[in-house]
């Protein structure tokens, strides 16, 4: 079960132990994706805070031990870490960002896959819209 969201000056926080409301969260979020968790999994977690904006989007995702796969993204998405460590995925090349180092950008269209390594990752993420985003970079 979810905990209603949580409206604040900031923006959204949604929190939730369960794996289906989770992916749901997340799908909303960013774009319809797909939760696994590994086998040696511990217990699962998954707080999301964002601020939405025309055009632009801003969270931090707080997400235990767990694998991702999206559909194409319509949006460019920049990844930051604050904590934990993350492998992400797009097309033929791959990132690792952790422990507040390395960055990953995701183009617009591009499935992406994502591993979340260990059970206390924390990433910023800003989402740009594709057609605003192209629009300034004519």
């Amino acid at each position: 079960m979810v905990a209603p969201p949580v409206f604040t000056d900031l923006g959204t926080v949604r929190a939730t132990q369960d794996l289906d409301v989770a992916s749901a969260v997340l799908s909303d979020t960013y774009a319809d994706l797909t939760i696994r968790l590994p086998a040696t999994a511990g217990p699962f977690g998954m707080r999301l805070e964002h601020v939405e904006l025309p055009d632009v989007q801003i969270a931090v995702l707080d997400l235990s031990s767990a694998w991702l796969r999206t559909v194409p993204y319509p949006t460019y998405t920049v990844c930051l870490p604050v904590q934990g460590r993350v492998l992400a995925r797009v097309g033929d090349s791959a990132v690792a960002i952790g422990d507040g180092q390395g960055i990953s950008v995701c183009p617009a269209s591009g499935e992406v896959e994502v591993e979340y390594q260990s059970d206390d990752c924390r990433v910023l993420t800003i989402t740009l819209g594709r057609h605003a985003l192209e629009r300034e970079l004519e």
